[in-house]
C-alpha cells in the first residue's frame, strides 16, 4: 500500500502574516481568504479529488460560520489553529490555555458540527506547554513540530522585513530544528498524541511545503520534493490560504505584498498547487491529516 501525503490549509487571515512582519493593520482581512480563497480551495480539491485538513482560526470563523459548514460537507476535516493566532504563541498561563486550546476546539466544534483533534500552533511555534494542554484536553494530533534548521533561518528573514522594533516572530529553540522528523506517536502524561511535523528532505532537511515554491528556484524545489517523498513514512504537505488569492482580489492590502507567493497572479498560484497534488498523487494516497494520524497508531497497535 502506498505511503499517505497529508494535504492541510492554515486558513490565516491576512492580518496575521502582516503582523509577523509588524505591520499594524485594523482592516476586515480575513474576508479575502474565507470568501474567496476557500472557495477556491474547495473547488481544486474537488477537481483532485483530494481531501485535506483545514485549520481555522476560531475567533475568525464566527463571521464565517457558513463557509466552515461548507468545507464540511465538501467532505474535508476542520482542526484548530488556536483561538486568535496570538504572536508570539503566549500559553504562559492556565487562563491562556485553556482559550487558545480547549475553548477553540469547543467553538469549532460548535460551528462546524464536527469533532475536533487536531491542532496546530501559530507560526509553528511548539512547546511542551502546548503538548501538556493538547493531552489534558483530548486532542488525538498536534501539527506544530518544524524540524528543520531553516525554520531559524525562515523566522530571521521575517524579522529582518519587519517594520517593527519588536517583531511578533519569535526565534524557535534550536532542539525543535533537530526533532524527528517524520510523523510519530508521543505519550505525553499518560495520553497518545501523533506529531505530524512539518516535512522535510532526506539528509539535508530542507522543507517540503507550499511557501517553498516561491522561495526556492524551481530546479531546487523539485529535488527537495522527490526526496521527500522518497521517505518511508507518510508526509504532510501544508499550504496557507493566501496561496488561494492574490493582490488584485478586492480587500487584500498592498503590504501583503512582501509575503511570499503574492506577487503571483492567482491562475499561476493554482496551478502550482495543482502540480505538487498530482506529484504527491503518483506516488502516494492524498488524506487530511486525521487519516495520517489514526493510521500510524493502527501500524503502531498492530506491531
Amino acid at each position: 500500500m502506498k505511503h499517505l501525503a497529508g494535504i492541510s490549509i492554515d486558513v490565516d487571515p491576512i492580518h496575521t502574516h502582516l503582523q509577523g512582519y509588524g505591520i499594524p493593520n485594523a482592516g476586515l482581512t480575513a474576508r479575502p481568504v474565507y470568501e474567496r480563497g476557500i472557495a477556491r480551495a474547495l473547488e481544486l480539491l474537488s477537481q483532485n479529488e483530494t481531501a485535506a485538513t483545514f485549520f481555522f482560526v476560531a475567533n475568525d470563523v464566527k463571521a464565517f460560520p457558513h463557509i466552515v459548514r461548507d468545507t464540511v460537507a465538501a467532505g474535508h476535516e476542520i482542526a484548530c489553529h488556536s483561538a486568535t493566532h496570538q504572536l508570539p504563541f503566549d500559553l504562559s498561563s492556565p487562563e491562556r490555555r485553556k482559550l487558545e486550546i480547549l475553548d477553540s476546539k469547543k467553538l469549532l466544534e460548535d460551528i462546524a458540527g464536527a469533532e475536533i483533534v487536531g491542532f496546530r500552533a501559530p507560526s509553528w511555534d511548539l512547546s511542551s506547554e502546548l503538548l501538556d494542554a493538547l493531552a489534558e484536553y483530548g486532542y488525538l494530533y498536534d501539527a506544530s513540530s518544524y524540524p528543520s534548521w531553516t525554520a531559524l533561518a525562515l523566522r530571521l528573514i521575517v524579522r529582518l522585513k519587519s517594520s517593527a522594533r519588536a517583531p511578533k516572530v519569535s526565534l524557535p529553540p534550536l532542539n525543535n530544528c533537530w526533532a524527528q522528523a517524520e510523523p510519530h506517536r508521543l505519550s505525553v502524561n499518560q495520553h497518545r498524541i501523533v506529531e505530524i511535523p512539518v516535512s522535510s528532505s532526506r539528509w539535508l532537511r530542507l522543507p517540503y511545503y507550499h511557501t517553498m515554491r516561491f522561495l526556492m528556484p524551481q530546479p531546487l524545489f523539485n529535488s527537495v520534493q522527490r526526496s521527500t517523498l522518497g521517505r518511508k513514512s507518510s508526509v504532510n504537505y501544508i499550504l496557507h490560504g493566501v496561496d488561494f488569492i492574490d493582490s488584485s482580489d478586492p480587500g487584500v492590502p498592498a503590504d501583503i505584498r512582501r509575503h511570499p507567493g503574492m506577487d503571483w497572479e492567482i491562475d499561476d498560484k493554482l496551478k502550482a498547487i495543482s502540480a505538487s497534488l498530482q506529484a504527491m498523487s503518483a506516488c502516494r494516497r492524498l488524506a487530511n491529516l486525521r487519516t495520517v494520524a489514526e493510521e500510524l497508531l493502527a501500524e503502531h497497535d498492530e506491531g
